[in-house]
């Protein structure tokens, strides 16, 4: 009561999905987030919940976040400009870390681990708290810990701020490709290399920018050969 209602599930998710918007998931101590495992918005989690573990796991000393292969050189993770993959992999183990974390079993199918707990795994290996998803045409970002504003520490807002810019500008991309006249372009990867399969989505909307449903929308893909 007083929190997110079921509607209020169904029309994110509507917008996260057909508008190409985001939503982030930051799980807190009283275990709320597991009410998400149901309902409109949970093919957005990026993550399995550990039932078990309603209100988090507390340690007594202090644990970091730990980038992984896809995390070294992904954009959300440059926090300093000009930093290569490894300096930026010491940067990331060598901010403040944290005592609680979200009691988290495994990533789903479809989600990318950018930051896994440094301490604690299990037998799929060690715990996601990063972890990105595309549904639709939107984006969906997990952090497992709530204690990001302890990077603040003898720096200011230099790596806070500079990180939410990041996922902002991340998620607000898919909303700025190739959009013009009721039509929005949406393609994976957005860096393709010769050879590889690119997936192209195309959405088109009417007046009132609403999804066309029932209309015949002819389309057509020129290579840069003019074929």
């Amino acid at each position: 009561d007083g929190e997110l209602t079921m509607e209020d599930a169904e029309n994110l998710a509507v917008l996260v999905r057909h508008q190409a918007a985001g939503v982030i998931f930051m799980p807190g101590f009283r275990g709320r987030q597991l009410t998400f495992r149901e309902g409109p918005l949970a093919d957005f989690l990026p993550i399995v919940f550990d039932e078990e573990k309603i209100n988090g796991v507390v340690m007594r000393n202090e644990a970091n976040l730990v980038l992984t292969t896809s995390g070294k050189d992904h954009h959300l993770t440059k926090l300093e400009k000009g930093k290569g993959k490894e300096e930026n992999f010491k940067l990331w183990k060598g901010l403040p870390g944290f005592r609680w974390s979200a009691g988290i079993i495994k990533s789903r199918p479809g989600t990318k681990v950018l930051a896994v707990h440094s301490n604690l795994r299990n037998r799929w290996g060690p715990l996601p708290l990063l972890a990105i998803k595309t549904v639709g045409s939107g984006k969906a970002l997990f952090f497992g810990t709530d204690a990001v504003w302890r990077w603040r520490r003898g720096v200011e807002d230099k790596y806070h701020i500079r990180f939410w810019m990041l996922v902002a500008r991340w998620m607000a991309h898919q909303r700025h490709l190739a959009e013009a006249d009721g039509i929005r372009l949406i393609y994976a990867p957005e860096t393709v290399q010769e050879g590889e399969r690119l997936y192209l989505d195309c959405h088109a909307f009417d007046f009132s920018g609403l999804p066309i449903r029932d209309d015949v929308v002819e389309g057509r893909v020129t290579y840069p050969s003019g074929a």
